[in-house]
């Protein structure tokens, strides 16, 4: 549903999890906010092939996975769930294909009704997101 770059939206990401990014990267980071975001994770070290090692590689591979077990293992980890984030790039994604179909053709209300369902959200919400773009993160130049 949302094109995963946190990088997009790196200023909503909580420090813990910029952190997290910087030893495995933003794509695994991304994966493992989808399959643990919202726990607290016992990362292990990697010495016996448990179920939690398993449910780590399935869910960012097995190098993030090492490089994570690297820098925290014994430590029990909090993912977060980085809502503010996820949700500023579903809306930034929802925006950008109402204006796709809207350039194709469609009018405003028809865009709507097509997206709502793919994104979950009500056309309420929908207005609204169309009504508040956020705000121009692009510094002064002078």
């Amino acid at each position: 549903m949302v094109k995963m770059n946190l990088q997009a939206a790196q200023h909503l990401l909580p420090e813990s999890m910029t952190d997290i990014i910087e030893v495995i990267g933003f794509a695994a980071a991304v994966d493992l906010v989808k399959a643990l975001g919202g726990r607290t994770f016992a990362v292990g070290r990697g010495i016996e092939k448990t179920a939690r090692l398993t449910m780590l590689q399935d869910a960012i591979g097995e190098d993030a996975a090492a490089r994570l077990m690297e820098i925290y293992g014994g430590e029990d980890l909090y993912i977060p769930k980085c809502e503010a984030a996820l949700y500023h790039l579903r809306n930034e994604q929802f925006r950008q294909e109402v204006l796709e179909l809207v350039e194709a053709g469609d009018s405003k209300t028809m865009a709507i009704l097509k997206l709502c369902g793919k994104y979950n959200i009500s056309d309420r919400r929908a207005w609204e997101i169309l009504k508040n773009p956020p705000p121009n993160r692009q510094r002064p130049l002078i």
